[in-house]
């Protein structure tokens, strides 16, 4: 076997092993949710709840933390801004004081 056809062979055996490791963190992953959603299958069963009201309310639930992150940006914006504001003014106030 020649240097470049071992080079090749290295290079094919990484790829598969990086796509072996994907694939794996999927299958854990979806064997992960797969329990999550029979554990709520069951409670809804016991509890005698509409396993669609509970989707309905995770999506609103969703929307609502979006919701959240996007006035929590704002309001951080805001105090940036009202800090920003309040130096420039005390900068103001101290120069008048000097003069």
């Amino acid at each position: 076997m020649r240097l470049e056809q071992f080079d090749k062979l290295q290079s094919l055996v990484n790829e598969l092993i990086e796509q072996y490791r994907e694939t794996k963190f999927t299958v854990n992953r979806l064997k992960k949710e797969n329990q999550t959603l029979k554990k709520k299958l069951e409670l809804c069963s016991d509890q005698g709840i509409d396993p669609k009201k509970i989707t309905e309310i995770e999506h609103e639930n969703e929307k609502l933390k979006r919701k959240q992150n996007v006035v929590s940006q704002q309001l951080k914006q805001l105090l940036e801004q009202l800090e920003l504001s309040y130096s420039k003014q005390s900068g103001v106030d101290s120069l008048e004081k000097e003069s």
